[in-house]
This record gives C-alpha cells, sequence and structure tokens, in this order.
C-alpha cells in the first residue's frame, strides 16, 4: 500500500527481481493441487492507470487474488531479507479485509478487496517503482508458493496470529523515498513493526472503506 495516493503517478516502467529457478519452481507448484502454479496473464498497460478485475479471468480465485496481491506487496516493500515475515502480515491485513466483505454479506469479496478503488497501488498501478509486474506473472515461484500457502493456511484458520486479528492497513516505508511516514497519524493504532520498520501494519478503529489505502 503506498500513501499519498500514489496512484497518480503514472509514470514509464516497472522494474522487478527474476528468479533463475522459475522452470523447475513452476513444476513443482503444479504437482501441488493445493497451490495452482501461477498462469502469467497476457497484459499490457495500453493506456490505462491501473490493473482492474475486468483484466483478470473471471476463473481465477479468491484465494490465488490474495496470493498474488501479497506476494507482489511484499516485493513493493523492499526488504527481500525481511519476505517471509512481511507476507504474513500483508496477508493477514488484505484476508481481514475479505472476511469485512463476507461479514457484511457483499458477493465477490476477494475482488473488492484486491480491486478497491485507492487502495494496493504499489501493485496495481503503473509507476516506475509499482509491483504489477509481479501481480500478473509471480517470477519467484518458491516464494510465491510460500505465500499462497500462508494465505491458505490463515484462510482456514490453521495458522493464527492474535496481533494481526484487528489490522486493516499497512504501510511500505521503504517503498517509495518521498514518503516514509503512514497517513493517518493518530487515528492508526500500531499492530506490528515487521522487518524493522519496513512495513508497518495498522488497526484503524474506522475500518479501511474510507480513501485511501
Amino acid at each position: 500500500m503506498v500513501a499519498k495516493m500514489l496512484f497518480t503517478l503514472i509514470l514509464s516502467g516497472s522494474a522487478f527481481a527474476g528468479d533463475a529457478a522459475a522452470g523447475s519452481d513452476q513444476h513443482a507448484a503444479s504437482q501441488n493441487p493445493a497451490i495452482p502454479a501461477p498462469q502469467c496473464l497476457n497484459f499490457a498497460p495500453a493506456g490505462k492507470s491501473a490493473i482492474s478485475k475486468e483484466d483478470i479471468p473471471k476463473g481465477m480465485g479468491g484465494l490465488e487474488l490474495v496470493a498474488r496481491l501479497a506476494y507482489a506487496e511484499t516485493l513493493a516493500a523492499n526488504c527481500p531479507d525481511k519476505n517471509q515475515e512481511l507476507s504474513e502480515g500483508i496477508a493477514a491485513v488484505i484476508l481481514n479485509r475479505v472476511r469485512a466483505f463476507e461479514e457484511k454479506g457483499k458477493d465477490d469479496a476477494y475482488r473488492r478487496v484486491v480491486f478497491g478503488k485507492m487502495q494496493f497501488a504499489s501493485s496495481l498501478h503503473f509507476y516506475s517503482k509499482a509491483q504489477w509486474k509481479a501481480f500478473t506473472c509471480p517470477t519467484d515461484q518458491a516464494f510465491y508458493r510460500t505465500v499462497y500457502t500462508t494465505v491458505v493456511q490463515m484462510n482456514n484458520g490453521e495458522l493464527k496470529n492474535r496481533k494481526y486479528a484487528s489490522a486493516t492497513h499497512y504501510y511500505l516505508h521503504n517503498h517509495f523515498e518521498k514518503f516514509q511516514d503512514q497517513p493517518w497519524g493518530q487515528e492508526a493504532k500500531l499492530v506490528a513493526n515487521l522487518g524493522e520498520n519496513c512495513v508497518g501494519v495498522y488497526s484503524l478503529d474506522k475500518g479501511f472503506l474510507r480513501a485511501p489505502y
């Protein structure tokens, strides 16, 4: 999640690290029916400002959408040696939002959350530091499988961390050098400081149905 409405920064290009072992990992992922090997989507910005739910195959499951987003957001955090820790907090926030929509009886809660207006700009909008390519085509298959497993276990209640129970927001302190302080001020209660101040996870009493992030 990028503060200060970074979705307005539509710059050219997007760089992200690949994985030399992607081929073998792709095969391994396909052997585990619980973790589908991610399909690389044939997608290009084509003058748009962001990825929308209309760009994603309707058959893609909700947990896969969350896994792709948590994977891309973790890479966007720009603290690669802390990825495992960061991905758990990020996935927890996304799933908490999904549950909130489900509790309100909203249809298609996963897509509502993942593609919510003014939300996950660091992975779904097109500017130089955004990780939209990681969302559309995860290349680090080993880490993607780890994130997907975390998402499934959290969703099933197999992986529980009480500190994330009320988490509704997070802030990527190292994602964009111009913005290093979370934008919610005293409204936000710090739930967890992950990766030595790389990602702050927060709870806001007003919830997340407000702009932005």
